[in-house]
């Protein structure tokens, strides 16, 4: 059943991300302990023109944070992609266009992941 207005307001304020997503880390990750997600359909991630102008903009501002899982965490949902992963320490789970256009141009780092 929907609430109606007048309940919302009597519930009080809405919790905050925090206080919702408490495991829920934004964190700096250098590229080099990411891996790109196996099963991605995405396999297009722009020309090389396209990566270059959007990854010298990472160079400035990373615009949004990217979702990224521990290994351990995404391997016991999904064993059977270990072969398919890079050594790192996590794994992309949102994201892959700002990843693939930051090691384009040689960034070392994303400065947003959400991490678990």
């Amino acid at each position: 059943m929907l609430r109606g207005a007048a309940e919302v307001l009597e519930a009080g304020p809405r919790p905050s991300r925090r206080e919702t997503c408490p495991s829920a880390n934004l964190v700096r990750l250098r590229l080099d302990e990411v891996s790109p997600t196996p099963p991605n359909p995405r396999c297009n991630f722009g020309t090389d023109e396209d990566k270059t102008r959007f990854g010298e903009e990472l160079r400035q501002a990373q615009p949004a944070a990217c979702v990224a899982v521990t290994r351990a965490a995404y391997l016991a949902l999904w064993p059977d992609h270990e072969g398919r992963l890079v050594d790192a320490g996590h794994v992309l789970v949102n994201g892959e266009r700002c990843f693939h256009s930051a090691v384009h141009v040689g960034l070392d780092a994303l400065s947003r992941f959400w991490t678990t």
